[in-house]
């Protein structure tokens, strides 16, 4: 049996499950949950590399807003199965969540792959990583609670983004709030041309003071 089949195989009788029980929607290998403020999605994310005699993945995570794209008047995607070709508000790795316990490679798989023991693993990392850090995220204040926590440990890189949180905030009538991140974005140097033009059209969105 090829790789990739051991994978498919792997995925079905044991990963999907444990997804379905839990109320998300499968693709392929990309699995969504809904809720009214907030999308879940997890992503076995299959190597750009791989070969047929080897299938190497790994674990995305993505959290979008509904909120966000209604204030921002921007059309919800049409599938949040091809949520890759979108930026979510929070995401990351399995590698970002595991780092401080040490380094976590792919999950590799050769014909000679003992699948019990990637099973076993992956299924490790959803339930003991992935899983638990998502669930709770159900709401629009649950998200801001996790971006604070996030940027105060660095912990997933560029995002999440302070222009997300001024809408996140102003979705929550928080506005005072959102008009003092919009103050702080504006105060940052930023080297991206489309930084400060993005600020500006949130602003004129939402009714936020230019200064």
């Amino acid at each position: 049996m090829k790789p990739k089949e051991m994978y498919k195989m792997m995925l079905s009788e044991s990963i999907t499950p444990l997804f379905k029980e839990k109320g998300y929607k499968k693709k392929n290998n990309v699995f969504v949950r809904e809720y009214p403020e907030v999308v879940q999605i997890v992503h076995l994310a299959a190597s750009s590399w791989n070969l047929p005699d080897y299938y190497d993945f790994s674990i995305d995570f993505a959290l979008f807003s509904k909120p966000y794209y209604a204030l921002m008047q921007y059309e919800l995607p049409k599938s949040w199965f091809n949520s890759s070709l979108h930026r979510p508000i929070l995401g990351g790795n399995i590698q970002h969540l595991k780092a401080p316990r040490g380094y976590t490679p792919n999950y590799h798989i050769v014909a000679e792959t003992n699948m019990s023991k990637v099973t076993e693993a992956l299924r490790s990392d959803l339930i003991n990583y992935i899983l638990p850090y998502i669930d709770p995220l159900r709401s629009t204040d649950s998200l801001i609670k996790a971006i604070e926590v996030a940027k105060e440990q660095d912990i997933f890189g560029s995002l999440p983004n302070i222009h997300d949180e001024i809408i996140l905030y102003y979705s929550l009538d928080h506005k005072e709030t959102a008009q003092a991140k919009l103050i702080e974005a504006l105060s940052i140097e930023h080297g991206n041309p489309y930084y400060k033009p993005k600020l500006i059209e949130i602003a004129e969105k939402l009714g936020l003071v230019l200064p």
